[in-house]
């Protein structure tokens, strides 16, 4: 007896086909171009400079670290490297691996002493960055000092009080002198260094001055005076002009005085001259220091036909602003 084979239909022999191709795992698929790329050696060395030290004259001075900053793009940074002289130290990056380290080397030299010191950094496919040249750093630990002349702590003045201040530092030098009145925000004292108290108050005044040190610079601790303004004369000086007349084209004098009956000596005296409409044309300031009661004149040149008025104001020596402001009338033909 004869055996007959069934044959096998054609769509079950394509099912089981496509089912095998589905279970081919994914990696065997070919790299992509960019997984290739990734996997491309690190043959760069790190780079590794100072951070935020900065040199005054021909010297950096340090408050006693000196800041540097390695980076890598590859592979990071594994360690910096440091040296005073013949040895070196190793310092591990913290993490390892990242592409950016800051690390702050802890100067030994004393206050006021100078110290070399050489830097380099590996990455983590020990690329180099060899050490640098030798730098020359001095280190400043000390912070300003500053004093104040003008007035006492605690006393009481009659006249108005201009405080001076005096700031000094050794190393690095002085950066800028701060100041704060009776509370308020910290400022920068100006290049006059001088700070004026013409009102009669109590006021408290705090300063500090800072150095040129880096990364971070030295703060003087905080100073306090406490002073009190109390003046006799509270009235100011009563100014007065003189009408006059004059060409166009020509220099006319102003004639100006201010009377007091405190003061013997007026200051800050500013003339404003303005037009018909009351614009003003021009401001003179008169410099020095005028006997009050007395005539004085400044002059101001006529180019343009009209009436014009000035105006005089003025100080007194207990810093009194004029109590009545003087004019007089300008006609130019």
């Amino acid at each position: 007896m004869s055996v007959t084979k069934a044959k096998t239909p054609l769509f079950l022999l394509l099912a089981t086909l496509f089912a095998l191709l589905l279970a081919v795992p994914a990696m065997a698929t070919a790299p992509s171009i960019s997984s290739v790329a990734n996997d491309a050696p690190d043959t760069e060395a790190p780079t590794i400079v100072p951070l935020e030290m900065t040199t005054v004259g021909s010297m950096i001075y340090s408050n006693g670290v000196f800041r540097v900053k390695a980076t890598d793009s590859g592979s990071g940074i594994a360690k910096i490297v440091y040296s005073f002289g013949a040895e070196t130290t190793d310092v591990p990056a913290s993490p390892v691996g990242a592409s950016e380290f800051i690390y702050d080397i802890p100067l030994v030299a004393a206050d006021g002493e100078t110290q070399v010191v050489a830097y380099g950094a590996t990455d983590v496919a020990e690329n180099v960055a060899f050490l640098s040249e030798p730098v020359k750093v001095t280190v400043d630990k000390s912070a300003p000092a500053t004093i104040v002349t003008g007035a006492k702590n605690g006393s009481t003045s009659s006249k108005p009080v201009t405080l001076t201040f005096s700031a000094k530092d050794a190393s690095s030098g002085v950066a800028f002198t701060e100041y704060s009145i009776n509370g308020s925000d910290w400022a920068k004292l100006s290049a006059s260094k001088k700070l004026s108290f013409p009102k009669s108050a109590t006021y408290e005044v705090k300063y500090r001055s800072t150095d040129k040190a880096s990364p971070a610079a030295n703060v003087e601790t905080e100073k306090t005076i406490t002073f009190t303004v109390r003046k006799s004369d509270t009235v100011g000086p009563v100014t007065f002009g003189s009408n006059v007349t004059v060409k166009r084209g020509a220099t006319a004098r102003l004639r100006y005085r201010a009377t007091d009956n405190a003061s013997k000596t007026i200051t800050n005296v500013v003339i404003v001259v303005k037009n018909s409409a009351g614009e003003i044309v021009q401001t003179i300031e008169v410099a020095g220091i005028k006997r009050a009661g007395f005539w004085y004149s400044t002059s101001f040149k006529a180019t343009t036909r009209g009436v014009f008025r000035y105006y005089v104001y003025a100080k007194d020596s207990s810093g009194n602003e004029q109590s009545k402001v003087g004019s007089a009338r300008i006609r130019v033909k």
